[in-house]
């Protein structure tokens, strides 16, 4: 009679087809680790154009990622003349991918301005961002401007 049950039990998990074998679970997929951003002002001038009541700034900024192997994203961008006035512009998070050249223009009207009416002879700039590792960073640098 056990051999009969032994049997029978055998015929019912053949019916259900091959008795399935155990597997690994499977391995979650981890990207690789973020590079850092090695980015550099690559070009920064300042140019003062004098109109009928005050003076005119043309601004020309762009930024590097140099590694080529880590992009960032540039939070802000400050203009400050040398009596201390600062612009802003609007708030940006602009991507800068690796090996290429982020130009301020791109910021369109959201552009920080050099923030006086009169002459200044240097303007500086501070570039604020985060690179794709989470490395926050900044980049400064003062230029005199041209006329």
């Amino acid at each position: 009679m056990r051999t009969l049950l032994i049997i029978a039990a055998m015929a019912a998990a053949s019916c259900n087809g091959p008795i399935p074998t155990p597997t690994a679970p499977a391995l979650p997929v981890i990207p690789p680790p973020s590079l850092p951003a090695s980015l550099v002002i690559s070009t920064f001038a300042v140019h003062a154009s004098a109109g009928a009541t005050r003076y005119f700034y043309a601004v020309k900024l762009q930024v590097t990622e140099t590694s080529g192997q880590g992009g960032a994203t540039i939070n802000g961008v400050t203009l400050t003349t040398a009596s201390g006035d600062s612009d802003l512009g609007c708030a940006v998070s602009l991507r800068v991918p690796p090996g290429l050249t982020w130009d301020m223009d791109a910021m369109g009207y959201c552009a920080p301005d050099v923030p006086t009416s009169r002459y200044v002879p240097t303007v500086s700039v501070r570039v604020q961002f985060t690179g794709d590792d989470g490395t926050a960073g900044e980049l400064t640098r003062t230029v005199e401007v041209t006329r």
